[in-house]
């Protein structure tokens, strides 16, 4: 009977795949305890000027390239890359006895499909399991001087219930100049990362985007902070308990709502991080109920949501309880958060949270 890929990929430790690379001259850029830093080697020939973008993520013995290819693969479909690229193609099989593996079992060449079939779900959800490591930049506080604190301005978001000592207490401001709600972004640590604009302008580019400053876009990389933990760990560690919103506003409105008691965190989106599971973990939560918007207008739909969430659950459930809010009975409008409807419909859609 012939192994599965899956049972040839656990046979190769991280020393080994160092080993089987080093035969090609492949050495690592950096190490350390989650991943291995490579050459783009999965598509440059001479990766001596590649750039340094291909990740071997420990935990789940696959590489990640964040350049060209940007593809999840593992070690036999690199080898096999790799020798392409050098003019000689060679087979799954030879790929294994270049590792080492014993392959005097029947193996069925069809195997190379299921390289890709077993991974789609890392490649589908793009960062949500693997998240590319990246440096955040630490800004110089006094750029916040230049944006103003005036309710007036902040009309929209009070309106939409925001309360101003909230809107103060997340250094909520305005910048007249691009007519933009300015929105700063923290480490745990209070150190300034980033800062967002909702722009009001109905000939804005976006909606939401970067801040300039000094013809430098503000941006930072949304993978490594949570929106609003550095205002809630206090709350997170207390309760053991995490709520992840997609959006900014939405922390803002539990904490208009619950004060002091307010557990969430926002990650600009779907995405789940690497680091935004460290930053959990440090926190002190053990609960993490997912309060994505509802995105979905029908049952059918609901499923397939449901469905696209299950690795994502699933790789978050070795570290955390996890559950996700689900609007079964469309209490919600379309798009909405499950914070935008007011509290009495937030709790009742937090009892119905679900365990996949």
């Amino acid at each position: 009977m012939s192994k599965s890929i899956k049972e040839y990929r656990a046979q190769m430790t991280p020393e080994k795949i160092k080993d089987v690379l080093r035969k090609y001259d492949i050495e690592p850029v950096i190490e350390n305890d989650m991943m291995i830093l490579y050459p783009t080697v999965c598509h440059n020939r001479d990766h001596h000027s590649a750039s340094h973008k291909l990740y071997y993520y420990k935990k789940d013995n696959i590489f990640k390239c964040y350049t060209e290819c940007d593809e999840v693969f593992d070690i036999f479909q690199l080898i096999m890359d790799i020798n392409a690229l050098r003019g000689n193609q060679i087979s799954l099989r030879d790929a294994l006895k270049i590792t080492g593996i014993d392959t005097t079992e029947a193996i069925d060449e069809t195997l190379y499909y299921e390289i890709k079939k077993q991974l789609d779900y890392l490649y589908e959800m793009d960062n949500t399991v693997v998240a590319e490591p990246q440096e955040l930049n630490y800004l110089p506080r006094h750029i916040l001087q230049r944006y103003i604190y005036d309710l007036s301005l902040l009309k929209p978001w009070i309106a939409e219930g925001i309360s101003p000592s909230t809107l103060m207490k997340y250094d909520i401001k305005f910048d007249t100049l691009s007519s933009a709600i300015v929105i700063p972004y923290y480490t745990v640590d209070r150190r300034l990362v980033g800062i967002r604009g909702r722009f009001l302008s109905e000939d804005a580019k976006a909606k939401y985007m970067p801040m300039k400053y000094g013809g430098e876009f503000l941006a930072h990389p949304t993978s490594q902070v949570l929106f609003g933990l550095n205002i809630n760990s206090e709350a997170i560690r207390k309760h053991k308990m995490a709520i992840v919103f997609e959006g900014e506003k939405s922390v803002m409105k539990m904490d208009t709502l619950y004060g002091e008691n307010n557990v969430s965190v926002a990650v600009s989106g779907k995405t789940i991080s690497r680091e935004h599971i460290k930053l959990l973990l440090d926190a002190g939560a053990k609960d993490i109920i997912l309060a994505f918007d509802r995105d979905y207008d029908s049952h059918l739909q609901l499923a397939q949501k449901l469905e696209e969430y299950t690795e994502l659950v699933k790789y978050m459930k070795n570290f955390f309880n996890v559950s996700i809010i689900v609007d079964y009975d469309y209490l919600l409008p379309y798009k909405e958060s499950p914070i935008d409807a007011g509290g009495q419909v937030f709790e009742t859609l937090m009892r119905g949270r679900v365990y996949l």
